[in-house]
């Protein structure tokens, strides 16, 4: 069986964690993936163009997060894989800034269509209210360091969920974090543009 059906099948799949605080969360739960060298095969997705053996490493989410923007863009799922402490965001559009620009002015060269925020080294997460999958607009991603550590970093995400009558809640994810990257709708690695 491929890893892309592997992990459809897993994504169908429910499966309830304890958080921090002892409250059931629902998230879905992905299975590992292999280890190794990673390296990006060419290929066009979009308007995004992957260069042959282009080594992606891990930034960490401070330095992630101020290179893309993500407003007016929608939550499509999260999935939290325990075995390997990572939490992947499925965003409907993910715009990376203009090379060499700290703000977002509508560049669109680079749009990435159904991607994932990827975070790495997953510790304490918790998901308020654990009972409503988020789906709706991301509101905010901030991004503090973790006192107890400097090389983490305490990665929160407002965003919203709305239920089968409509009904709108706001949805806050937390999380500790280690690394950060981007993977394409088909689970490739993407680098911003420098």
């Amino acid at each position: 069986m491929g890893e892309s059906m592997e992990l459809a099948q897993a994504m169908t799949s429910w499966r309830h964690l304890n958080s921090m605080n002892h409250r059931r969360i629902n998230i879905l739960v992905a299975p590992s993936t292999a280890g190794g060298t990673i390296t990006q095969s060419k290929r066009k997705c979009g308007s995004t163009v992957f260069t042959p053996s282009a080594l992606i490493t891990p930034m960490k989410p401070k330095d992630l997060i101020d290179r893309i923007y993500l407003g007016d863009r929608g939550c499509k799922q999260c999935v939290y894989n325990n075995e390997s402490k990572e939490l992947r965001i499925q965003v409907d559009c993910i715009s990376f800034l203009r090379p060499g620009s700290s703000i977002w002015d509508y560049y669109s060269e680079h749009d990435l269509q159904d991607g994932w925020i990827v975070l790495s080294g997953v510790d304490k997460l918790t998901i308020d209210p654990s009972n409503i999958q988020p789906n709706d607009f991301i509101f905010e991603i901030r991004v503090e360091i973790e006192k107890d550590s400097i090389q983490r970093e305490k990665v929160t995400i407002s965003t919203g969920g709305v239920d089968a009558e409509g009904k709108l809640t706001d949805i806050r994810i937390s999380a500790i974090v280690e690394d950060a990257h981007i993977e394409d709708s088909r689970g490739k690695l993407v680098s911003p543009p420098i």
